[in-house]
């Protein structure tokens, strides 16, 4: 288990596979270009990504092994480790990566999000353990649990971003 410290002004996090991650959209892209982007990415198993429910600094461990452990809410997705690790992402490094083709994710301020995991295909489990609307100020706090195990069985593919609500998800 590690826990790992991430920004977020846009009221998204990820993980995503850094070695398979295409990252660049349009210099010019649109919200639902991008979306369809996010998705396209969710689809190839190379990114997992959910709305937090507000803007924060979140403490995100990572866990090896699943348990039974609940929060506010929780999901369950698919994602492939390629060249043994894992990364921590926000929503303002992709939409960084995004616009300008020279950017590689993860950017420097983020690479110590990243968590050395063995190839493979892995379920993740994300469980929020907070209610947005609620106050979860308190640094020593864990926001978000991220659990993952090999994969070995049938899973609900995600069509959506889960926990965001848009016109375009």
């Amino acid at each position: 288990m590690k826990t790992f410290e991430i920004t977020d002004d846009s009221g998204f996090l990820g993980i995503l596979n850094p070695h398979t991650y295409i990252s660049f959209v349009d210099e010019n892209w649109q919200l639902e270009q991008l979306i369809n982007h996010f998705k396209h990415q969710i689809n190839n198993k190379n990114l997992l990504l959910w709305g937090t429910g507000s803007e924060g600094t979140w403490r995100v461990e990572v866990n090896n092994k699943m348990t039974e452990r609940t929060g506010f809410r929780d999901i369950e997705g698919i994602i492939e480790v390629t060249d043994n690790k894992l990364c921590l992402i926000n929503y303002e490094s992709l939409t960084m990566g995004a616009q300008f083709s020279d950017v590689i994710l993860p950017e420097d301020h983020l690479k110590d999000c990243i968590f050395e995991i063995s190839n493979g295909l892995y379920i993740c489990r994300i469980i929020q353990m907070f209610e947005p609307e609620e106050s979860y100020d308190d640094k020593s706090e864990v926001h978000f649990i991220i659990e993952y195990d090999l994969f070995n069985g049938s899973y609900h593919k995600w069509n959506r971003i889960p926990w965001f609500e848009s016109n375009f998800n």
